[in-house]
């Protein structure tokens, strides 16, 4: 049984997930007996448990009980060959969902492996299905995604206005690529709220969808990425 996130359980439940692991015994909500269970435990949690257990937000007798044989997962950017492997893996994926066959522009492995991926896993899936978006359906015998031209979007805490988040483009970047990335960028901010997408931006809601339309962005699409990344951390 794999317990993602543990180090958000809330102290009373953490308490029962204590005192099932100790007995092997569950009851269902609702139920009025119990159930003898025999399964091994995986648990995980992005803050080390024994932080939270010094500082009395997480049960210590909880934590040894499932400290019994500790594993520290290193960060993505320390495994760029998985990042290679697991990026090819997200491509082949949405390739054989969409009925097309893009793949990488030269040198944007090697490009995207400067990159320090804060968000692990999920970021990268979820920067892959972008880039994927972004490029549009036309030539669907093979056209690359170029890395290079297609800029992450990245919020700067540090340099955020009222206005809300911060996007970077590089110098030289074309100005249709720089378009799409601000529309495309506006509109995940918006979470797909077409109407205060096209007032932010300062064009009509019919000319937001004659440009979404040219990127070759169908409804379904749009709502699948904006999905996975409200998920992520």
């Amino acid at each position: 049984l794999f317990l993602d996130e543990v180090a958000s359980l809330p102290l009373g439940t953490q308490a029962k997930l204590l005192k099932a692991l100790e007995d092997k015994r569950i009851r269902r909500v609702g139920g009025t007996r119990d159930i003898p269970v025999d399964a091994r435990i995986i648990a995980a949690s992005n803050i080390p448990l024994r932080q939270l257990a010094a500082e009395k937000n997480f049960r210590e007798d909880l934590y040894h009980r499932l400290n019994v044989f500790p594993l520290q997962l290193a960060p993505l950017r320390e495994r760029l060959d998985d990042m290679e492997l697991m990026a090819t893996h997200f491509l082949d994926e949405m390739n054989q969902a969409s009925g097309t066959r893009k793949q990488f522009a030269p040198g944007a492995m090697a490009q995207m492996k400067q990159h320090p991926w804060p968000g692990n896993v999920r970021e990268l899936k979820n920067y892959i299905h972008r880039v994927f978006i972004m490029a549009g359906d036309e030539g669907l015998e093979g056209p690359t995604m170029d890395i290079e031209t297609v800029p992450t979007r990245t919020t700067h805490h540090g340099s955020a206005t009222a206005a809300g988040p911060v996007i970077t483009v590089p110098l030289g970047t074309p100005l249709s690529v720089a378009a799409k990335e601000l529309i495309l960028s506006t509109l995940e901010h918006c979470g797909g709220e077409r109407k205060r997408t096209a007032e932010m931006l300062g064009i009509c809601t019919k000319t937001l969808y004659n440009r979404l339309r040219e990127y070759g962005i169908r409804e379904e699409q749009m709502r699948s990425s904006l999905g996975e990344i409200s998920r992520a951390p």
